[in-house]
């Protein structure tokens, strides 16, 4: 038998296995099983209410595993076809469903393999693209929960049916099950991208592009305009992205999701050309926050625990230092190095802050998880020095593949400190190139 290829293959794999021994065993206890077959009952269920019987069958088909919601609304769209439509779409809605759970299954796979946490997490499922797609889809909500999709979606056919507008029925069950494919294929082209292109690897493995933008992304993709370069900036719309989730989604901590969840909609249902998405673009991440709110969040603000965000501005940074980026396979060897962020004065300090020209404790640990206190430094040679000496910590970071590491490991062997002082020309050197890469 061939190796499975996909997460559907290897589930199917199992079942065969499941059933394989199964059958032994019958095969081994001949007169109990068919004991057993008599005793077997068939279920039949008459309901003329449909809302009743759509209830009816997914009571009866959620035990075990439970049923998706994406389960949930290939049975709804395949009940209202079969009842209301002559079964029009049955065979489509059946071959629609096959294509998306096997493109899902590429994406969870994928993304797995690639480590983008988001996807690679356990709740990740068919119900987070069910999602996605709805706020491109619908303006009900901007932020739907996956209930809010299913009832959305059952009120609208149900409506139809109602009012006996058979043809608006049919015309929004083609375009639900139309743009849910589009979209889909357009999640499974922009995650499989990771793979062999280095700007969508740093965006989702290395940076970690905020959730809240993913509908957004998808619909650029399905467009064909997240490759096409912004006739002004001349940079590619992804890059641009990539600035707006850096600068407005993880410094400025963004959280409103009306503005984009808009955007998403817009795109579905309103002509865009490059000139107005590179107007809004531009406008988006201005207006978000400006260069000095931005300056001052990093000059004051920590964000050590946000790997995904200082990974990405100190591999960035390395880059720039060695006047070169790295290739995709570079980028995937650093990290295989799992890349972690270093304080450079201890968090647990063997030292007084006094000592290090801070007024006392409590003024240093307000600095000690500024961006002039931190680096990026390989795991391994993190864990062989932690809370040491600064004379020991510069021995590790000597050996760092990471510039930005090494040339803080020379500036510290030739002054022999680094102290309050130095911790803000840090600072202040790094916001002044982080500003005018992440610009506004």
């Amino acid at each position: 038998m061939d190796e499975p290829k996909s997460r559907s293959q290897r589930y199917l794999t199992e079942v065969y296995e499941e059933i394989k021994n199964t059958v032994d065993d019958i095969i081994e206890n001949k007169k109990q099983f068919l004991r057993a077959i008599e005793n077997l009952q068939i279920l039949e269920f008459i309901e003329d209410d449909e809302g009743d019987a759509i209830r009816i069958f997914q009571t009866v088909n959620d035990r075990g595993k439970d049923l998706t919601r994406m389960d949930k609304i290939k049975s709804l769209l395949f009940y209202f076809s079969n009842k209301y439509l002559n079964k029009k779409y049955d065979h489509v809605i059946n071959e629609t469903f096959g294509e998306i759970f096997e493109l899902y299954d590429n994406i969870k796979l994928t993304g797995e393999k690639q480590g983008i946490n988001i996807i690679a997490s356990k709740q990740f499922n068919e119900d987070d693209i069910l999602r996605y797609h709805h706020i491109t889809f619908s303006s009900e909500s901007y932020d739907p929960t996956v209930s809010q999709v299913m009832d959305n979606v059952k009120s609208k056919l149900m409506t139809f049916r109602k009012n006996k507008q058979f043809e608006e029925l049919e015309e929004y069950l083609k375009s639900y099950l139309d743009s849910l494919l589009e979209f889909t294929k357009a999640f499974n082209n922009v995650i499989n991208k990771t793979k062999t292109e280095t700007r969508y690897y740093k965006v989702f493995n290395i940076l970690g592009m905020s959730a809240v933008y993913y509908p957004v992304i998808m619909q650029l993709e399905k467009l064909k305009l997240l490759d096409n370069t912004l006739p002004e900036k001349n940079i590619k719309v992804i890059d641009m992205i990539e600035i707006i989730d850096v600068r407005v989604l993880k410094i400025r901590e963004y959280a409103g999701k009306k503005k984009i969840g808009q955007v998403a909609w817009s795109l579905n249902n309103e002509e865009w050309d490059i000139s107005e998405l590179e107007e809004h673009l531009v406008w988006f991440n201005s207006f978000e926050i400006n260069n000095e709110r931005f300056k001052s969040d990093l000059s004051y603000r920590s964000y050590y625990g946000n790997t995904g965000l200082l990974r990405l501005l100190f591999i960035d940074y390395s880059e720039r230092l060695a006047k070169t980026e790295y290739s995709i396979n570079e980028l995937k060897e650093v990290m295989q190095t799992n890349p972690t962020i270093e304080h450079v004065l201890s968090q647990t300090p063997k030292f007084t802050p006094e000592s290090y020209g801070f007024k006392d404790e409590e003024e240093f640990e307000e600095f000690e998880g500024i961006i002039g206190n931190l680096t990026i430094l390989e795991k391994s040679i993190n864990s062989s020095i932690q809370n040491k000496d600064l004379v020991e910590k510069i021995k590790g970071y000597d050996k760092s593949i990471f510039l930005v590491t090494k040339k803080l490991a020379t500036k510290i062997s030739s002054t022999k400190v680094f102290n309050k002082s130095d911790l803000d020309n840090r600072t202040n050197e790094l916001i002044i190139d982080l500003s005018t890469r992440w610009w506004a």
